[in-house]
């Protein structure tokens, strides 16, 4: 009878050890997958590192210091400048040209909405037959004159922030990184995407971009450029790796 049991035993210790050599190769299998997808993740992000350097080389930087010459009608020669609109360039120290001269155009359509409308909008819309073109218009046409929006430093300091992790990231939408959230608050956002068609002007592409707001049913980015308790706001222009550039602007009531 000690025998069998002599065998049992034996048989038990080989298939314990069967068991834990089978654990310790699917501990090793996992190791192995887990450092590969590793590389696989660094690889990719390196790839969008290289893309978003790229994008960046590729955007020439603004370093004039003068003011320069704001053009509202791309189809004829009519040129306007910061005093026959009545409103004043930016002389900040933190934005660059094409930033000042979207807060300009935001300005000039808070401060004179019926000139904004014939000088800039109305010239640019090659169809003012839809819902969102109709509505500007109306708004434009009815609202009265709010104080325009002053420089921030602040707010641009938190609109470079996301601009800059948007673009790395290719993200769209108003969702910040902890790194962001941490460096202050805003009342309200604008973002834009690639670049409009409405006018040789980048700047006001980008203003009339959000005021149009075509695919937002709430209007909303028109809402919060027209907004008279808003009073100043922060803009910052970065690279996008999915669409060429994106434009982040923060204000604040403040």
């Amino acid at each position: 009878m000690k025998a069998p049991i002599f065998f049992c035993v034996i048989l038990c210790l080989i298939t314990s050890s069967c068991v834990s050599l089978n654990q310790y190769n699917k501990v090793i299998t996992a190791n192995v997958n887990q450092r590969k997808s590793i590389e696989k993740l660094n690889k990719k992000l390196t790839d969008l590192q290289r893309r978003y350097d790229a994008l960046r080389d590729s955007i020439s930087p603004e370093t004039s210091t003068t003011t320069p010459t704001i053009q509202h009608q791309a189809t004829n020669n009519n040129v306007a400048t910061k005093t026959e609109a009545g409103i004043e360039l930016s002389n900040d120290s933190f934005h660059t040209n094409k930033e000042k001269r979207i807060l300009y155009y935001m300005n000039y359509a808070r401060v004179r909405p019926h000139d904004f409308l014939k000088n800039c909008v109305l010239p640019n819309l090659s169809d003012t037959s839809g819902y969102y073109e109709r509505t500007l218009i109306y708004t434009l046409r009815t609202m009265a004159p709010v104080p325009s929006l002053k420089s921030s430093q602040t707010m641009y300091q938190l609109a470079l922030c996301h601009a800059q992790e948007s673009g790395k990231t290719g993200y769209v939408g108003h969702v910040r990184q902890k790194g962001c959230n941490a460096k202050g608050r805003y009342n309200a956002e604008c973002c834009a995407y690639g670049k409009a068609n409405y006018n040789s002007d980048p700047a006001l592409n980008y203003v009339l971009q959000l005021l149009v707001d075509e695919g937002v049913p709430s209007l909303g980015h028109r809402e919060i450029i027209l907004m008279g308790w808003l009073k100043s706001a922060g803009i910052s222009i970065e690279p996008h790796i999915s669409y060429g550039e994106n434009v982040v602007i923060d204000f604040s009531a403040n």
